[in-house]
């Protein structure tokens, strides 16, 4: 049996938790800004653009867009901790961030010419819902631009210590993890299902991460997936993930690679 966090709510994953170190522990990958403007180039006109962005948090694609295009841009975000943040932001003229469910969006049909859900599709457990809430509320020749990757098991077993992990959290206690939302194959089976069109590039990425870092930042539960557990047993999983990395390694002060796919999805929904 899957054991869910305690702060999903309502099929979101509330940031709120993390609102005031999101800034610190969530620096955006150094692709994304090139994939916007990837993005970007495709549309057959950047000005004057109604935009919507779902999950917006506190508001980093904002400060990549803003000197991009012209037009409307509106945030919503269901955490109204990472809301707070994202208002210091909006100093640009046409833009204001305020708190909406993606499930149920506040909003007239055929409204946005463009909709964003960057890094946000896999946290939605209701990800249909928002997907067929979306196509209502764009424009007939609008576009939804997802961009994923860097979670569900592909990356949580990229490397040695990862794999460990996995087999701690899953054989000995009976933990699989739980994917909140859509892997990007469910995402794209769906899209073709409604009459949609979907146009997908992928980044293959890898990074080298200290283990002094990685045991610092996962042990304090700073990433969603170890929210996942009750704190006692994931601290039983990183105390035993530790001896496993020490007896490899011998030590904590050493890199491992962890290997990520990026994909961007430029996706035309039929009207």
């Amino acid at each position: 049996m899957i054991t869910k966090c305690s702060k999903v709510q309502d099929g979101y994953f509330n940031f709120d938790i993390y609102a005031d170190i999101y800034d610190k522990t969530r620096k955006l990958p150094e692709h994304v800004p090139f994939l916007i403007d990837l993005f970007l180039s495709k549309l057959s006109s950047s000005k004057n653009l109604r935009i919507l962005e779902i999950g917006c948090g506190t508001g980093m694609i904002l400060d990549l867009l803003f000197d991009k295009i012209t037009g409307n841009y509106l945030g919503i975000d269901i955490s109204h901790r990472m809301l707070k943040i994202a208002r210091e932001r909006c100093f640009v003229a046409m833009t204001d961030v305020f708190q909406a469910d993606s499930y149920f969006l506040p909003f007239r049909e055929d409204r946005f010419d463009l909709v964003l859900a960057i890094r946000t599709i896999h946290l939605l457990e209701k990800w249909k819902q928002a997907i067929n809430e979306i196509k209502r509320i764009i424009a007939p020749e609008g576009r939804l631009v997802i961009i994923t990757g860097g979670f569900g098991k592909n990356f949580i077993g990229s490397s040695p210590i990862l794999k460990e992990y996995l087999r701690i959290r899953e054989d000995e206690f009976g933990m699989p993890l739980h994917i909140y939302g859509a892997d990007y194959p469910d995402l794209t089976r769906y899209i073709e299902e409604i009459g949609g069109f979907v146009e997908t590039i992928k980044i293959k990425h890898s990074r080298r991460v200290n283990l002094k870092t990685f045991f610092y930042e996962h042990r304090n539960q700073q990433h969603t997936w170890t929210k996942q557990l009750p704190k006692n047993l994931h601290d039983r999983v990183m105390d035993k993930l530790e001896s496993f990395a020490i007896q490899k390694y011998g030590s904590l002060d050493v890199e491992e690679k962890f290997k990520s796919k990026i994909t961007l999805g430029l996706i035309k929904l039929k009207k």
